[in-house]
């Protein structure tokens, strides 16, 4: 599901469905949404991988490589992977606005 609520503005730019001001030239903007998506990609398997952590009894794990050798870490190394995206998501917007600084502070919230 969360990979799924980026999709419609991203649609609604292309297609319009309904009026919106748009507030970032196109790509970009498309960008940000296409980043959302790919976050939320991860943020969905790695919430999987959490539930089928705690399954009883308890399951095999799906990998047995080292980093990722547990359900746990699975998921762990996923969410990591969906929070990538932000900073370049920030930036995007800091770019375009750097006289706001809600945008900025959010870049270095991302950042650390």
């Amino acid at each position: 599901l969360a990979m799924l609520i980026p999709a419609v503005p991203l649609l609604d730019l292309f297609y319009s469905f309904w009026y919106t001001e748009v507030t970032l030239p196109i790509l970009q903007d498309a960008a940000t949404f296409a980043l959302l998506i790919v976050s939320g990609f991860f943020f969905t398997l790695g919430s999987l991988a959490f539930v089928r952590a705690t399954e009883e009894p308890p399951l095999k794990p799906l990998f047995t490589w080292t980093h990722v050798g547990t359900d746990e870490l699975l998921a762990a190394w996923l969410f990591l992977f969906g929070t990538i995206p932000f900073p370049a998501f920030m930036g995007v917007y800091v770019y375009y606005y750097s006289n706001i600084f809600l945008y900025w502070g959010c870049l270095i919230a991302s950042i650390f």
